[in-house]
């Protein structure tokens, strides 16, 4: 007996464009005075990697923590991620459960906690209007602050820094997109939303990627407003309308751990091919989403989707005609096939635009063998960092042509393999049903001949070899049935 579970997913890569050329908008760098670095002191901490600095603001004494990476590439481009707690939290506590340090080590990107303040009587906060109106604190200035230190101390990307947050630290991602001039390229919010000062107020000064992660459980910022705080489709529509994107998004659609539906909404055609998305869950209540406890990681989806993007738009991408051999390996068949390398700065990506819809059922019995439409294998690979141009080389040398003799022999109907952000890497196989998926939908003869004709290709031993040192280096993160796939 086997089990299958539902799965409806809408799979979208990024499509190849960027850079301001969707927009006239022009960006021109605010003129600012470095900072007084003498009214900043920065200590270690017990953690790993992750300084404390304090310094004077506004005649308050203020603090933010930062994490940078001991391996981090003052060669390449420095990101940085602002992560903002919620009401009445702290620095540490948001540093604690987010959990960003493995993503910052392998992607390169410095991540800031700030601390808020207490004021007129509110526990800390950030001062976004709505319910923290009676705060003094001048949060919009004290983060501006808080980049020109880091500017002083470290070689950043400042077309490069975003924002995120939980709660009252998401309003305020949004509330700094809306204030503070030609400085965050992306903003996310955690169960936070706009509140209407900022909405109503709300001014920015370029095309600005936003993403908004929400329960519908949510009691504590309800995701049909309040009297303080605007509605979440409200807040998808001001960044919908204000970035010029599509009315209709792109849904994805998965199962959360207790078998609800997630609605994965991304708004796209925007000016410079920036992106609104809402991530939205239908049992999550006031909670920063994990894998374990909502099939959701968020400080993964928002890495994914802010590190897409600079003050420009999405990041230009230089398109580069390259002939190279990949291979898929799939029941012991192998393929050979070129594909466009498309090159992102220091980075190297098998780009296709790919929208993908499945539909299965649930079934405690095998899939029917009888003829059906067409289904596809997806496989997910994760590669370890630094390590894709040995995996690439490998799939070269060995994972040869093999799909392709057996596609020329009629036993499969097509491949692909797609490498993305974060070294993930996609494999596809397309069959004409399930039932050509059996071992018996291959006759004896014709596996005789396949073996012969993939023996003319490589060597058992080089075969060997290099699958070996496939498992040091790559992992595969699951495998999907997806019964058909759409090319745009």
């Amino acid at each position: 007996m086997y089990f299958y579970k539902i799965l409806f997913v809408l799979f979208l890569l990024s499509s190849c464009g960027g850079g301001s050329s969707g927009s006239d908008n022009q960006i021109n760098p605010p003129i600012v005075q470095p900072p007084n670095t003498s009214n900043e002191t920065c200590t270690n901490t017990q953690v790993t990697n992750l300084k404390r600095c304090d310094l004077v603001h506004d005649s308050i004494e203020r603090f933010y923590y930062i994490y940078e990476p001991s391996n981090l590439d003052t060669n390449s481009s420095i990101a940085v991620l602002f992560a903002l707690h919620g009401y009445g939290s702290s620095a540490m506590t948001h540093y604690n459960y987010t959990n960003y340090e493995a993503i910052a080590d392998e992607n390169n990107f410095i991540v800031v906690y700030p601390q808020g303040t207490t004021s007129n009587g509110l526990n800390t906060h950030w001062n976004n209007g709505g319910w923290t109106s009676k705060s003094t604190a001048k949060d919009i200035e004290f983060i501006d602050t808080v980049i020109d230190y880091l500017k002083e101390k470290i070689s950043i990307d400042e077309t490069r820094i975003y924002s995120s947050g939980m709660s009252n630290g998401g309003y305020m991602s949004y509330h700094l997109a809306c204030n503070l001039d030609n400085t965050f390229a992306a903003v996310v919010s955690v169960t936070g939303s706009m509140t209407s000062d900022t909405y109503d107020n709300c001014s920015p000064s370029h095309p600005t990627a936003a993403m908004q992660i929400h329960g519908i459980q949510d009691a504590t910022v309800p995701y049909l407003g309040s009297g303080w705080s605007k509605s979440i489709s409200d807040v998808i529509d001001y960044w919908v309308s204000y970035n010029s994107c599509n009315n209709e998004p792109e849904r994805l659609i998965k199962y959360s751990s207790q078998m609800g539906l997630i609605n994965f909404d991304t708004y796209s055609g925007c000016l410079n091919n920036v992106n609104v998305k809402l991530i939205l869950h239908p049992e999550m209540g006031h909670n920063w989403p994990y894998i374990q406890t909502y099939n959701i990681d968020a400080s993964q989806e928002i890495w994914n989707f802010v590190s897409k993007y600079d003050l420009y738009g999405l990041i230009n991408l230089v398109i580069k005609n390259i002939h190279i051999s990949i291979i898929i390996f799939y029941y012991g068949c192998y393929i050979n096939k070129s594909f466009l390398i498309i090159e992102e700065k220091n980075m190297k990506f098998l780009l296709v635009t790919m929208l993908v819809f499945s539909v299965s059922a649930i079934s405690q019995e095998e899939p029917s063998r009888e003829p059906a439409p067409g289904v596809t294998e997806l496989t997910v690979i994760k590669v370890k960092a630094n390590y894709m141009g040995n995996y690439m080389d490998g799939i070269e040398k060995t994972w040869v042509a093999s799909n392709q003799i057996a596609k020329d022999m009629g036993k499969i109907v097509d491949y692909g393999v797609y490498v993305g952000n974060n070294n993930y890497v996609y494999l596809t196989v397309q069959h004409e049903s399930y039932a050509s998926m059996d071992p018996s939908y291959w006759s004896e003869e014709e596996t005789d001949e396949f073996q012969e004709k993939f023996r003319e290709i490589i060597s058992q031993e080089d075969q060997t070899t290099t699958a070996q040192s496939y498992e040091d280096i790559r992992e595969i993160v699951r495998v999907e049935m997806i019964n058909q796939i759409i090319f745009k």
